[in-house]
């Protein structure tokens, strides 16, 4: 009876944990599809982005333990997309009401990403996980991107309320 028992519990463990980050593979997935190598476009530029995002992500629960913990993953996936998204429609907005409105929406996101860096022992924060160089986004890999979306949501509010 162990015989059969135990490899069965082996595999339903298995398939749990494959589907356990099943928001984290969609994400993954649809910016791998859209991150050409050979485009540069803004879109295939923000997919690269999160393409490295999520390669750090990933690496960083494996060495810190949390490769199993399922919501980590997800959740830093789905506040990455979204993060990005309300960035990208949020300075086009304050673009349309002028420039120094656009570059203080710049300014609120990027010093959201880097206030939440998912190790801040991490002496440099690690070389993988610093900041780009793109100016289309320029933040940190190595961001907690729940709380940064926190952050950054309610301060965009602010700005664009601002005259």
């Amino acid at each position: 009876m162990k015989k059969i028992i135990v490899p069965a519990l082996a595999l339903a463990l298995s398939a749990v944990s494959a589907e356990a980050q099943s928001l984290y593979n969609a994400v993954y997935e649809k910016a791998k599809a859209a991150a050409t190598p050979s485009a540069n476009s803004e879109e295939a530029r923000v997919n690269r982005f999160k393409l490295a995002a999520l390669d750090y992500l990933n690496q960083y629960s494996h060495t810190t333990g949390k490769s199993s913990d399922s919501y980590f993953l997800d959740s830093q996936a789905v506040n990455l997309t979204s993060f990005i998204d309300d960035y990208l429609t949020n300075v086009q907005s304050a673009a349309k009401v002028s420039p120094a409105k656009r570059q203080e929406m710049i300014k609120c996101y990027a010093n959201a990403a880097k206030s939440f860096p998912l190790n801040p022992d991490d002496s440099a924060n690690s070389a993988a996980g610093a900041a780009t160089t793109d100016e289309l986004l320029p933040f940190p890999l190595a961001t907690d991107w729940e709380k940064a979306y926190d952050k950054a949501t309610s301060q965009a509010r602010l700005v664009l309320k601002r005259k």
